[in-house]
C-alpha cells in the first residue's frame, strides 16, 4: 500500500513540477516577451498590398478616347515569340497619333510622346491596405482595414482633333509613297491660340504593339527632328524687311540674271532673271532676290528676327524630346552668313518652329507658344489645371502681317506652289527646297533634299497653318516643294472643309470675326531705355532696374547697339539684344562707328547723322533716303564707304 501512495506522491510532484514550468513558460510568453510574440503572429497573419492606381485617360479636343488604362482586374497579355508581355494600356485608333501619344512601360511608366510629358498627371497615386492570411496563405479583407485608396491619375484633354490627324496622316503616306520618299511630318495648327490640330510622322506604327517597330519610326519628327527649312524662311525675311521699312511691297529687285558672287561664292536661282518685283522673287523663290533684301538686314538684324521667331531655342510645348534646331551666335557669322539665312541656309529648325513662325504671320504678327494640352481632369470631372494661350512676344506689325499673305497668294497663283491650290480656298502658302547635308563628305549633297511647303487659308484671317516635310523625295520629275509637298497640303486642306462637323474646317469656310491673338489676353506694352554707351555692369543694372529680360551679343565692355531701339514700344518682357564690340569704346580714338538708320532721313540729316560717327556718304539721287548701305547697326571702318539712295520724287 505504502509503495503505491509512494508512487502517486511521486506522480503528483512531477505533474507540479510540470505545470509549474508550463506555467513559467506562459508568463514569460505572455508577459516578458508578450510583445514580441504580439508583433510576430501579426506579421504572419497581415500582408500589407500596394494599390496601384488606374493610369488616367487620353481624349482628343472632342472627348474621343485615345488612350486608356487596362483595369486592375483584368489581364491583358500579347505572346510574342515564345514570350508573353502583359499589356497596361489601350489605344484604339492604332496608328493613329502613334508618335504623339508615346508609349508605357511594363512598370506603367510614360516612355515617350504625351505619355512621358504628362506622366505625373495620368500616373495617379498608389494607395495600400492590410490583409489577413491564413494557415494556407489565403489572403482575405480584413474587419477593420488599415491603409489609404489608391488615386487615380488625371484625365488629360488634348488639343489635336482625331479625324483631322488621320487626314494629315493619309495625306503624308501618300506623299511619302507617291514620292519614294524616306520618310514624311505634317503639322496643323490653329495660329490663333497656338493650339496643335494634328502632328504626324509617316511612316508610323500601331501604339499598340509599339515595341515592334524600330525607335526611330516612333520618334515625332515635327518637333525632335532638325532640317533646314530652304525657301520657306523667304516668308520670314520678307516680313522682317518691310517691318523695318527697307522695302515697300511695291518695290522692285535685280535678279542679276540669276547670280551674285558673295565672298568668291556664287549664290543662284533656279531660273534666272533680271528686275522683278519683290512680290515677284518671292512667288518665283528668287534666292539672289533675298539674299538682297537679307543684306539690307544686316546682321544684327537678321540675328534678332531669326530669335524673335524663335529658332534656335525650344517652342516650349509639352512633349519630350523637342529639339531647338541651330542658329548660330552672331560672332560665328561669317560675311555671308545672314544672306543666306535670308534664304534658309546654314539654319536649321523643327517643323514645329516653321509652323509657329509661319502662325505669326496668320495672326497679325504674335509669336505663340504650341499647345498640346488643353486641360487635366479627375473622372468625377473636377478641373486639375487648364491651359491658356501664351503670347510670347511681337514679332511684326499686324499690316506687315497682313501684306505678306497677300504676297504669298501669289505663290500659288503665279508662282512655285500651284499644286497647292484648292478651289474655294484662298491660300496663302511658299514652297521651299533644300539639299541635305551628306555625312561622309560634310557637304550639301547633289541627291538628297527636303521638299516642304507651308500654308495658311484663309488669306485675310486665317484659321489654320498647315506644314509638311518630304525627307528625300525620290521622284526626280517632282522633288521640289511645289510638287512633293504642295500636294499633301492641299489634301489636307480639301478634306478637312469637305468634312461634315470639323470646327476647324467651319473656321476656314466661316473665317473668324477675330484672329488677332491678342484677343482675350492682356498685352503690357513696354518703352524701352536707351543704354548705348554703357559697360556691361551699367547695363545690367538699368536692364533689371525696368524689369526687362536681357542678353549679350559679343564679349566687349561697352554697349555700342540696341535692339529694339531706345523709347521702341514692345510687349512687356520681350529681350533686348546688347551688342558690344571691343573696338568701341569710351575714351578711345575710335577708327571703327556704329551705321546710323538714315531712311526716312533728308539728305542734310543723314550727312549730319554720319558726321557725327566720322563717316562720309555717297548718294545716288536725291530727296529722302530710301534704303542705304551697309545696313544700320553694322559696325564699320570709318573709312569705309556709305551709299545712301534717295526718291528722286522728294525734294530737299
Amino acid at each position: 500500500m505504502k509503495l503505491y501512495v509512494g508512487r502517486a506522491r511521486m506522480v503528483l510532484i512531477v505533474l507540479v513540477l510540470l505545470f509549474a514550468v508550463l506555467e513559467i513558460r506562459l508568463f514569460f510568453v505572455q508577459v516578458v516577451h508578450g510583445k514580441h510574440y504580439s508583433e510576430l503572429v501579426e506579421r504572419q497573419t497581415k500582408r500589407r498590398e500596394i494599390l496601384e492606381p488606374l493610369r488616367g485617360m487620353i481624349y482628343d479636343r472632342e472627348g474621343r478616347i485615345l488612350a486608356r488604362a487596362v483595369h486592375r482586374k483584368a489581364e491583358i497579355t500579347v505572346v510574342e515569340d515564345s514570350s508573353t508581355l502583359k499589356v497596361n494600356r489601350i489605344y484604339p485608333y492604332g496608328e493613329s497619333a502613334a508618335q504623339l501619344l508615346g508609349m508605357v512601360g511594363a512598370d506603367g511608366v510614360g516612355l515617350a510622346g504625351i505619355e512621358f510629358s504628362c506622366d505625373s498627371f495620368l500616373k495617379g497615386e498608389p494607395g495600400w491596405t492590410v490583409k489577413r492570411i491564413d494557415g494556407k496563405k489565403n489572403c482575405y479583407g480584413a474587419v477593420h482595414a488599415e491603409g489609404e485608396p489608391a488615386i487615380d491619375g488625371s484625365n488629360v484633354y488634348l488639343t489635336i482633333d482625331i479625324e483631322v490627324q488621320k487626314i494629315l496622316e493619309a495625306a503624308l503616306e501618300k506623299a511619302l509613297l507617291d514620292n519614294k520618299a524616306k520618310n514624311a511630318m505634317g503639322v496643323v495648327m490653329d495660329p490663333s491660340n497656338g493650339e496643335i490640330i494634328a502632328m504626324a510622322s509617316s511612316p508610323g506604327y500601331n501604339a499598340n504593339y509599339w515595341w515592334k517597330s524600330p525607335g526611330e519610326q516612333r520618334r515625332n519628327r515635327v518637333s525632335g527632328y532638325n532640317y533646314e527649312p530652304g525657301s520657306t524662311m523667304k516668308v520670314l525675311t520678307l516680313a522682317s524687311a518691310l517691318n523695318e521699312k527697307l522695302y515697300k511691297s511695291t518695290d522692285s529687285i535685280d535678279g542679276n540674271g540669276g547670280k551674285l558672287e558673295v565672298y568668291k561664292q556664287t549664290i543662284r536661282d533656279h531660273t534666272p532673271r533680271g528686275m522683278m518685283s519683290l512680290s515677284e522673287a518671292l512667288w518665283y523663290s528668287s534666292n539672289v532676290g533675298f539674299a538682297k533684301v537679307a543684306d539690307s538686314l544686316g546682321k544684327m538684324r537678321m540675328y534678332r528676327y531669326c530669335r524673335d521667331y524663335g529658332f534656335g531655342t525650344s517652342t516650349g510645348i509639352q512633349l519630350g524630346g523637342e529639339e531647338k534646331g541651330a542658329l548660330n551666335p552672331l560672332g560665328q557669322w561669317s560675311g555671308r552668313t545672314a544672306l543666306t539665312i535670308g534664304f534658309g541656309h546654314e539654319i536649321n529648325a523643327t517643323l514645329l518652329q516653321m509652323a509657329t513662325a509661319y502662325s505669326a504671320i496668320a495672326n497679325g504678327g504674335y509669336l505663340l507658344k504650341p499647345q498640346i494640352v488643353r486641360r487635366y481632369s479627375r473622372d468625377n470631372g473636377k478641373l486639375v489645371e487648364v491651359s491658356h494661350k501664351e503670347v510670347i512676344r511681337s514679332v511684326v506689325s499686324p499690316d506687315v502681317a497682313l501684306e505678306v499673305r497677300r504676297m504669298m497668294e501669289g505663290v500659288l497663283t503665279h508662282g512655285t506652289g500651284k499644286r497647292g491650290r484648292v478651289e474655294t480656298i484662298p491660300i496663302a502658302g511658299k514652297t521651299g527646297t533644300s539639299m541635305k547635308i551628306d555625312p561622309a563628305t560634310g557637304r550639301y549633297s547633289g541627291s538628297k533634299q527636303w521638299a516642304s511647303f507651308i500654308a495658311m487659308a484663309p488669306i485675310e484671317k486665317p484659321a489654320i497653318v498647315v506644314a509638311v516635310v518630304v525627307d528625300e523625295p525620290q521622284n526626280a520629275a517632282a522633288s521640289n516643294g511645289g510638287d512633293a509637298a504642295a500636294p499633301a497640303v492641299a489634301e489636307v486642306l480639301r478634306k478637312i472643309v469637305s468634312t461634315p462637323n470639323l470646327s476647324i474646317g467651319e473656321g476656314i469656310v466661316t473665317p473668324k470675326n477675330e484672329i488677332d491673338s491678342t484677343s482675350a489676353v492682356k498685352i503690357k506694352i513696354a518703352k524701352y531705355p536707351s543704354v548705348l554707351g554703357t559697360t556691361r555692369r551699367e547695363a545690367v543694372r538699368i536692364c533689371k532696374g525696368v524689369e526687362i529680360p536681357y542678353e549679350f551679343v559679343g564679349d566687349g565692355e561697352f554697349v555700342t547697339h540696341q535692339s529694339p531701339d531706345a523709347g521702341t514700344e514692345v510687349i512687356e518682357k520681350t529681350p533686348i539684344l546688347l551688342y558690344t564690340d571691343k573696338l568701341i569704346g569710351k575714351g578711345v580714338n575710335e577708327k571703327n562707328a556704329v551705321m546710323p538708320n538714315c531712311v526716312g532721313r533728308t539728305m542734310k540729316d543723314a550727312i549730319n547723322a554720319l558726321s557725327i560717327k566720322g563717316l562720309k556718304p555717297s548718294f545716288v539721287g536725291y530727296g529722302k533716303v530710301t534704303r542705304q548701305q551697309p545696313s544700320a547697326g553694322r559696325v564699320i571702318a570709318t573709312a569705309e564707304p556709305c551709299t545712301l539712295y534717295c526718291d528722286e520724287k522728294d525734294a530737299l
